[in-house]
């Protein structure tokens, strides 16, 4: 078997520190044992393009080792189209996965900076809205994919697609939201607002304010209730954790918050996938798994 982590220069520092430090030995013993299950679903160019991306490479092999160890059975679908599909009694159901960056210019998510040498590294407030529309490009981008993948017969109209995004370099530390990130990505949920009674002093309130698009610094406006347009059909539910190769559940799987399209054209079963959280719409409710 060959092993996931090779010798020689690398540009991706999280690959070379977890292949060469020794504090990193647990982390490498787990990716290795990751690889020796995935090899058979990868494609020809994974090790070498770990080199570079490495948290992309690991993303993908902890979704499909979740998908497996939750009875999905994921099968390779070649070296040309996404990474892998299971069988579902309706359909296939492509998974691609993701690690979008921080972004380039105004919109970057800035990272956290220590206000001196024995301060705790801070930032504030958290950069919500740069997160969602890093969180949004990733699936405009490879929605744009699946779309030449299936002008190129790699996929057919019967087919589901669910797009895995790890927000791990969006994301100044590895933890989400409440709601997470990608709810408010896809759905018209904005910040939470408290209504407080100033002759009580008590919270008479609570809500979260309808929003369905952010700001980009150049003016320009991005949707982020995408999962009510039908310009997002072919997208059957988005998949997001925010975990790194230092940071991982026991079980694969625990971290996954999984939200439902309701305007898909090939829906992802309910309770198909039966780790982490699930997100659905029943008429005007968000229902919580």
């Amino acid at each position: 078997m060959t092993s996931f982590f090779q010798p020689g220069p690398a540009p991706d520092p999280a690959y070379v520190n977890t292949r060469d430090l020794q504090r990193g030995q647990t982390h490498r013993e787990y990716v290795e044992r990751l690889w020796a299950w995935f090899e058979p679903l990868s494609d020809r160019h994974f090790l070498s393009d770990a080199k570079a991306h490495f948290l992309e490479r690991f993303w993908e092999m902890y979704l499909a080792k979740a998908l497996d160890s939750a009875g999905l059975s994921p099968k390779k679908s070649g070296n040309s189209g996404p990474d892998f599909y299971i069988h579902t009694p309706e359909r296939r159901i492509f998974f691609e996965a993701t690690a979008p960056g921080p972004g380039e210019g105004l919109d970057t998510v800035p990272e956290l900076i220590p206000l001196n040498l024995q301060s705790v590294p801070e930032i504030d407030p958290v950069p919500e809205e740069k997160i969602l529309l890093r969180l949004r490009s990733a699936i405009r981008d490879k929605l744009k994919k699946w779309g030449e993948w299936r002008a190129r017969g790699r996929i057919g109209d019967q087919d589901g697609f669910v797009i895995a995004i790890n927000g791990r370099q969006t994301r100044p530390a590895p933890y989400d939201s409440e709601p997470p990130f990608i709810l408010r990505a896809v759905l018209p949920i904005g910040p939470l607002m408290v209504g407080w009674d100033t002759s009580s002093h008590e919270v008479v309130d609570t809500h979260y304010k309808y929003r369905d698009m952010v700001t980009k610094m150049s003016g320009e406006e991005i949707r982020t209730d995408i999962f009510l347009s039908p310009d997002f059909a072919d997208v059957s539910a988005v998949i997001s954790s925010f975990l790194d190769t230092a940071n991982y559940p026991k079980i694969e799987g625990e971290d996954f918050r999984l939200v439902h399209n309701p305007k898909a054209k090939c829906p992802f079963p309910r309770h198909l996938f039966a780790r982490g959280r699930e997100y659905w719409v029943e008429g005007d409710q968000l229902v919580l798994k």
